[in-house]
């Protein structure tokens, strides 16, 4: 929940200093761009837009109930830049991921190829959505 004071979401970035969370290739390539192009949005540094590790408040919320998209990515890259255009702020607090404990992770060049492209047609997605508009009533709640 910390953040949630400054902010109607807060999310937990794996990138902001602290553990030793790493991604490689096309995939970490992918997140720096779309982290720089979100942050333009937001007017504040964000370093881990892909993170599902998040907190929102009310508004927030509110918000989500009108548009939270169903599609890949969407519950991370679209929700977060249909929420900052629609008037939400957003900020992050560093979190330590722990390593793997078991199963095998999905990355592999061809997966990480995909993931870029993937994540850049969500973004496009997102930004073609037309921003949430919350009335006076639903931010009261």
């Amino acid at each position: 929940l910390a953040g949630l004071e400054h902010a109607n979401i807060s999310i937990g970035a794996r990138f902001a200093g602290r553990g030793d969370y790493e991604v490689r290739g096309p995939r970490k390539w992918a997140m720096s761009m779309l982290a720089g192009i979100v942050s333009s949005l937001a007017k504040t540094k964000l370093t881990d837009i892909t993170s599902g590790f998040r907190a929102a408040d009310r508004v927030a919320i509110a918000q989500y109930v009108k548009h939270y998209p169903v599609e890949y990515l969407g519950d991370t890259v679209d929700s977060l830049v249909v929420a900052i255009r629609s008037g939400l702020t957003v900020t992050q607090v560093a979190v330590e991921m722990r390593p793997r404990r078991a199963g095998t992770p999905s990355n592999n060049p061809y997966k990480a190829a995909i993931y870029l492209f993937r994540s850049m047609f969500a973004l496009l997605v997102a930004l073609t959505r037309r921003p949430v508009k919350l009335t006076d009533e639903e931010d009261a709640k």
